[in-house]
């Protein structure tokens, strides 16, 4: 597959939001947004949206405000509305917005689709229920968001992934989570599951790390594409009864 990676910027109140978008050889309709999380890397798993954009899909990403080459700062109460904006940039494309997202992108990815009747589906790889349980759970994240965001309490509550989650139905959810994370633990989306209406599917890498480098990336692709692959099929047929 020949590759084409197209760099740009978006005017985001003011504020130019650094964006990549992987266009695929044989575009099959629809556009994976991908939300990287508190780390700034929308790169982070490059290597699974090659893979979505090999399937035929156009895959699209951006940094938050005030990371790397995004202007602004880091407000961690804009993360929502900021990627509310690419999903009606996405859909004014005329494609279908399918959301995934790692750690805080994926408890933003879920959040996103309950509020955002244009998303599709959503996949949330790592995800956290809530940040006050994920303090609860692991109390120097605390301090260390602190650190990252000027105003962390401003943004918490909007990226409550539990008290979203079951909004998103009747559209698909799927959770992945590696069972040696190291950053988030497996039960938050263990949590998130319970807590999510059908469709829904929770796959639990064994030995997986929080971004899943240390296992074949083979698997974690062909999980995330052929769900979203399955759940096209299935709307369209549905579509048709």
């Amino acid at each position: 597959m020949r590759l084409r990676r197209w760099p740009f910027y978006l005017k985001v109140e003011g504020q130019f939001v650094s964006c990549t978008l992987r266009e695929p050889d044989s575009p099959n309709g629809a556009c994976v947004i991908f939300l990287h999380g508190w780390g700034g890397e929308r790169e982070i798993v490059g290597w699974l949206l090659d893979h979505l954009c090999s399937r035929g899909y156009h895959v699209f990403n951006f940094t938050q405000r005030g990371y790397f080459d995004s202007g602004g700062g880091r407000e961690l109460s804009k993360w929502l509305p900021d990627a509310s904006e690419m999903v009606d940039y996405v859909a004014r494309a005329q494609l279908e917005p399918w959301v995934c997202g790692l750690s805080t992108g994926g408890s933003l990815a879920i959040t996103l689709a309950a509020g955002k009747s244009e998303v599709k589906g959503c996949v949330a790889l790592s995800p956290f229920a809530s940040f006050r349980k994920l303090f609860d759970d692991v109390p120097e994240h605390r301090k260390s968001l602190e650190r990252i965001f000027g105003d962390l309490y401003s943004g918490i509550d909007s990226l409550d992934a539990e008290r979203a989650v079951g909004r998103i139905a009747p559209r698909p959810l799927l959770l992945v989570h590696g069972d040696s994370d190291e950053v988030i633990p497996p039960k938050h989306s263990e949590t998130l599951f319970r807590a999510a209406g059908d469709p829904r599917q929770l796959k639990v890498v064994k030995g997986a790390n929080h971004t899943f480098s240390n296992v074949a990336r083979e698997e974690v692709c062909e999980i995330v594409s052929n769900w979203i692959a399955e759940n096209r099929r299935s709307a369209r047929t549905d579509s048709f009864r």
